[in-house]
């Protein structure tokens, strides 16, 4: 496989990464928000302003965290070795 084919699917692999994570995000936002009993969901079955703005918000601080997350692990990856510092035998 070639490098820059490889670079695609990474970065691929990560888009799908965070769209699934803001998926649940908002799943499991407006989940909680239902046992609190806060209807986030009209008459019609549209989602009320008040609840898509904290979602969102909500979403984009999650959106953040994982981006803050998958930058810290790709920085701490970079800093493995390639090789190992061997002890001197003898």
């Amino acid at each position: 496989m070639q490098e820059g084919a490889l670079v695609d699917r990474l970065t691929n692999s990560a888009i799908d990464y965070a769209t699934n994570y803001v998926q649940f995000a908002s799943l499991a936002v407006e989940y909680n928000l239902r046992l609190l009993g806060l209807e986030t969901r009209d008459e019609r079955g549209a989602l009320a302003t008040e609840t898509a703005v904290v979602i969102s918000i909500l979403v984009a601080v999650a959106v953040a965290a994982g981006a803050v997350f998958f930058a810290r692990a790709q920085r701490n990856a970079r800093a493995i070795p390639s090789e190992p510092n061997l002890p001197a035998s003898g």
